[in-house]
């Protein structure tokens, strides 16, 4: 599902390196901490499969998908005619996807939790949660149906995502398992764009568990733009990021972990620092 900083570009690059530092097996459980969009947790080649997000209209929009995604509005038509047919008011009338979108927003209450989760990311501009409508058009010139795109992914994710879990929680309100397992967290990065529901988080406050929960015994992984000295960035790759509706940025998008974790599974972190984990193809831009 389409999500503000989503790793669906990098989502095979960021997992290989995992793989090729903690060994796994059939009951191995990987953890996708701030899953979003389900994006990268829908790669993972393993059954045992935990995503946990604290946006609970993404979570239940998530669970639509896994379960029956042929209840999404199929193209923008079908989402203006959802929406009037959640509306209390029923003689209400939308011209436009954008009218449709706006008046959900201002009557949350009037729609189930699914419908505002998975519309207000994968319509919204950037896949930010509730912001402004999305707008494009195709290379023909007409208007970009984002209903209709969204619709296919859900399809092709909903084959992806039967074995996983979705979990509504605080990052460090969940209870882990520690043995056989993988955490994998992408939080909301420190210089990237926020919305309301973010308020909250604090950086600070984050590197300190991934530091406890490290020290625990547990194998675990963050993705930041960059992180305090402590912590031992083992990827990196750049990307191009959207700043503005006509502005782009270029970034580094960086995987972080523990010497801990490291010394854990006997990787020296000598090579990992001289090579950034160059192994089977994958190495650092």
């Amino acid at each position: 599902m389409k999500y503000m900083g989503s790793k669906r570009r990098v989502a095979n690059d960021i997992l290989n390196v995992m793989f090729n530092i903690v060994e796994t097996d059939e009951n191995t459980i990987f953890y996708d901490v701030f899953c979003g969009g389900g994006n990268l947790i829908q790669e993972v080649p393993l059954k045992n499969r935990v995503a946990i997000d604290l946006n609970e209209y993404v979570i239940e929009a998530l669970r639509v998908i896994k379960l029956n995604p042929y209840i999404l509005p199929k193209d923008r038509q079908d989402f203006i005619n959802m929406v009037k047919q959640y509306a209390k008011d029923k003689h209400i009338e939308f011209k436009t996807g954008k009218e449709a979108y706006n008046y959900m927003k201002e009557h949350l209450k009037e729609y189930p939790k699914w419908f505002i989760g998975y519309i207000g990311t994968t319509c919204a501009f950037g896949a930010k949660f509730l912001s402004t409508w999305a707008r494009g058009t195709e290379r023909n010139g007409k208007k970009r149906d984002y209903v209709r795109q969204a619709y296919n992914s859900a399809i092709v994710q909903h084959k992806r995502i039967q074995c996983v879990d979705f979990i509504c929680k605080e990052y460090d309100k969940y209870d882990y398992i520690k043995e056989n397992s993988i955490v994998y967290c992408d939080p909301p990065y420190s210089e990237a764009s926020k919305y309301p529901r973010m308020t909250g988080f604090k950086s600070s406050d984050f590197y300190n568990w991934i530091r406890h929960m490290s020290k625990q015994g547990y194998n675990i992984f963050f993705s930041e733009f960059s992180a305090p000295e402590d912590f031992v960035e083992i990827w990196s790759k750049e990307l191009l990021i959207t700043t503005h509706k006509t502005r782009y940025s270029v970034k580094v998008d960086k995987l972080f972990t523990t010497e801990e974790v490291l010394s854990r599974n006997n990787v020296d972190k000598k090579d990992i620092i001289q090579n950034r984990f160059k192994q089977n193809g994958i190495f650092a831009l």
